[in-house]
């Protein structure tokens, strides 16, 4: 894929989006920089950059995703959002059916929206697309509880089902478009250092290999390297970046 090809990025006003937004606008990559809303930060720093077009929409509305799709020449999709319900994350004894659902539904159903104009976008234009899709350690295993122990933290039920539900999405798109020209993949984080308590750092680090919590800089080699030609040949793949948390 060459450096000045027209890159979505859905979500780039999240902690992980305006890191790939600013690495791939180094590399002089035309950036669609998408959110349902920017931080003045982000907006005064984003423009400031010829090559970075900033667009306001929402992934859970079928006509802003269509539109995205239909005005510029897209090469590579980054799918970095997350939308969720009001009461996302409660303790899974209060957590209700509606809840459940309304997160679930949200998340999901933004995921599929923009992988379906994808293959829509593709079939239509007969253009080489590289999709890449976001899930979690938590997307292969079982949550380890312990961890989250002495803190207010948790790792939400929704987000697990979510979260493993985005891996299979991804093999179901990539089996289905059968093409090598429709490239789709997912990437699977570790935690990301967010200034949690000492304490979770602290156990999360004894179930790595490593220094333990990811920072969100070593997520931008798998994303180059899947928007890439080197990648020609992987689809329906999950890359897990964790520092070993998930052996």
């Amino acid at each position: 894929m060459k450096n000045d090809s027209n890159i979505l990025i859905l979500g780039a006003n999240g902690k992980l989006g305006q890191i790939i937004t600013k690495a791939l606008q180094k590399d002089k990559y035309n950036i669609i920089a998408s959110d349902i809303n920017f931080s003045d930060k982000f907006l005064t720093e984003m423009r400031s950059y010829n090559n970075v077009n900033l667009d306001i929409s929402d992934v859970c509305s079928s006509n802003d995703v269509k539109r995205l799709y239909s005005e510029s020449k897209i090469s590579g999709v980054v799918n970095c959002t997350y939308p969720r319900g009001l009461n996302y994350g409660k303790e899974l004894s209060k957590l209700t059916f509606e809840d459940f659902n309304e997160s679930t539904s949200l998340a999901l159903g933004s995921a599929f929206l923009i992988m379906q104009e994808a293959l829509n976008y593709f079939k239509s234009n007969h253009q080489a697309i590289s999709i890449i899709n976001f899930s979690s350690i938590y997307g292969i295993v079982a949550p380890k509880f312990y961890i989250y122990e002495q803190t207010e933290m948790t790792m939400p039920v929704e987000y697990a089902a979510i979260k493993s539900s985005i891996i299979h999405l991804t093999k179901y798109f990539a089996k289905y478009a059968n093409d090598e020209k429709f490239k789709i993949n997912c990437i699977s984080p570790g935690g990301v250092f967010d200034n949690q308590p000492e304490i979770f750092i602290k156990k999360y680090s004894q179930s790595t290999v490593g220094e333990g919590l990811l920072v969100g800089e070593d997520i931008i080699g798998p994303v180059k390297f899947l928007l890439s030609d080197w990648s020609k040949h992987i689809t329906g793949q999950n890359i897990v970046i964790d520092d070993g948390f998930s052996l």
